[in-house]
């Protein structure tokens, strides 16, 4: 395809969807500002996007669709209270240029509008030999996208996001030899096309009860194509050595056209059950239908049309807890108490040492502690880990070090060296950015 939309997750997934392999049922879900695009990702032009989640394996616990390989999630910028524009352009080798324009604006109080608009060519990086010209694999899209917010009250929003996308892209890119110099030898032009209209909307109620409620709807209507030479070459190039076909002509093209609608309704209830238990209980709806005419000739005309339907309902809880403090504290506790029968046993301190954590000290900014007194701005953890590692470190200088215990705390620095490479410990990730 001219751009991704077919995607796999640890070896599941799908590489393609031609006529003859099955319904639109795809491993991995694609999923742009809750608009359902599995298998049909094209629209994914990253101008304006402001994150990209991947979620391995099955995500119907959260998501509601049953997706057996994960999900991708897309989710593009949000309004902003106040006006700024910004324009950006590019130029690229293969004669590609494109431009962008972002408008963000508020309307009136608690209601704000962000406008996307992005255009973009390229020659498509091929050489077609036989039809002297660099743009039998071109590409010509165009995306609108526009997201809206709206806060009445503390405890009320709703997100409606429409995208409209049209991409106008050619398809040549198979060569017979396989060549090292993207030439290819096709008579026949392909085309790689889809155009998209969709509407996302998304409610949400908070703090109701102390539960969270939150409604998505999303439709979407895509039309595309996918056509080929399907001999990747002409008559001339087969005649040739070392192919040498004579007598009759060796052609074939095959063009796919495909129609899809799909809807979608999820709603979930979140609720905090205590700062270290949460829950999600929701359904979810789905209703696809996709219309598909498969035409080709090779050595005569031959076509094939269907439609596919389907229906899903899903059903999904989930109940996450944190067990932190559980594993860090009352592990560390235990180990403690033993060291602490070990000293009245053999009548002589225990060397305990404890392996703390940089976690431990304030990772905020300082204008933030000023209700903190100063001597403990140093150690004051915001994450569950470094609380856990710290009341680790106190219990055992409070109360162990008294019952005999030679108690010692190490927190780790973090060292990045560009010359050693990283062999455990939380500096990890630097040093291999830079190895």
């Amino acid at each position: 395809t001219s751009r991704p939309r077919y995607f796999q997750i640890r070896g599941v997934g799908e590489r393609s969807l031609y006529a003859n392999e099955g319904p639109p049922n795809f491993s991995v879900g694609f999923v742009i500002d809750d608009i359902d695009f599995a298998g049909i990702g094209m629209p994914a032009i990253l101008l304006d996007i402001n994150q990209i989640e991947i979620f391995r394996g099955p995500q119907s616990s959260v998501y509601g669709a049953n997706t057996l390989a994960g999900l991708i999630s897309m989710q593009s910028n949000a309004p902003k209270n106040q006006f700024e524009s910004t324009i950006q352009t590019g130029i690229t080798s293969d004669n590609g240029k494109n431009i962008g324009l972002i408008i963000n604006s508020p309307v009136i109080e608690n209601l704000n509008t962000r406008f996307t608009i992005y255009s973009g060519q390229e020659n498509g990086f091929r050489e077609n030999v036989y039809q002297n010209n660099i743009d039998s694999n071109s590409k010509s899209e165009k995306l609108v996208r526009n997201k809206t917010i709206w806060s009445p009250t503390s405890n009320f929003q709703t997100v409606i996001t429409s995208l409209i996308v049209d991409q106008d892209n050619k398809y040549d890119v198979w060569a017979p030899d396989n060549n090292e110099l993207l030439q290819t030898y096709s008579n026949s032009n392909g085309k790689d096309t889809q155009s998209s209209k969709a509407i996302s909307i998304k409610n949400s109620w908070f703090n109701t009860g102390n539960k969270n409620l939150i409604s998505i709807t999303a439709y979407s209507i895509n039309k595309s194509e996918h056509s080929y030479d399907g001999d990747w070459g002409n008559s001339d190039f087969w005649s040739q050595a070392p192919y040498n076909v004579d007598g009759w002509d060796y052609s074939a093209i095959e063009t796919t056209l495909r129609d899809r609608s799909t809807f979608t309704q999820e709603f979930r209830l979140l609720e905090n059950i205590n700062n270290r238990s949460s829950f999600v209980l929701g359904i979810y709806f789905k209703n696809q239908i996709e219309n598909y005419d498969l035409n080709g000739y090779w050595g005569g005309d031959y076509s094939l049309a269907g439609k596919f339907e389907n229906l899903n309902i899903a059903g999904y809880f989930q109940m996450d807890k944190t067990l932190s403090n559980e594993i860090n504290y009352h592990g560390t506790i235990k180990l403690l108490e033993l060291a602490r029968l070990q000293t009245k046993k053999y009548n002589q301190p225990i060397k305990f040492f404890f392996p703390s954590s940089i976690a431990v000290y304030n990772m905020l900014n300082s204008d933030l502690n000023n209700n903190i007194n100063e001597k403990d701005k140093i150690n004051n953890p915001i994450t569950h880990y470094g609380k856990a590692k710290l009341n680790c470190e106190k219990i055992g200088v409070k109360k162990y070090l008294n019952e005999g215990i030679d108690f010692r705390c190490i927190r780790f620095l973090g060292i990045i060296s560009a010359i050693s490479k990283p062999t455990g410990g939380t500096s990890d990730y630097a040093p291999e950015m830079i190895h």
